[in-house]
């Protein structure tokens, strides 16, 4: 009978709020790629040790940028060619 008149306790939540620093978050990251590019750098060294050719980390991200300028050309040849074609077309009549 006693726990029918208890009352609840109230709930508590355990909410943290979080602050937005750009300052600290740019840190974070110049740190991050700092730390990317002194790991590549003793890969590096640890394969010229070992007498191996050291593989270069950032190659699919040069081959990537090699291949979205190839397309991006043929894009625009493309629209080129259209034009071109277009304006005869428009010439003709």
């Amino acid at each position: 009978m006693s726990n029918f008149f208890s009352t609840p306790k109230a709930r508590s939540y355990g909410y943290k709020p979080m602050f937005y620093t750009k300052d600290k978050e740019l840190q974070e990251k110049r740190e991050r790629r700092f730390r990317q590019i002194d790991r590549a750098m003793a890969r590096e060294a640890a394969a010229r040790e070992r007498g191996e050719e050291p593989e270069d980390e950032f190659s699919y991200i040069k081959f990537a940028r090699k291949e979205r300028k190839k397309s991006n050309m043929r894009v625009f040849l493309i629209l080129l060619v259209l034009l071109i074609f277009f304006y005869f077309f428009l010439q003709s009549k």
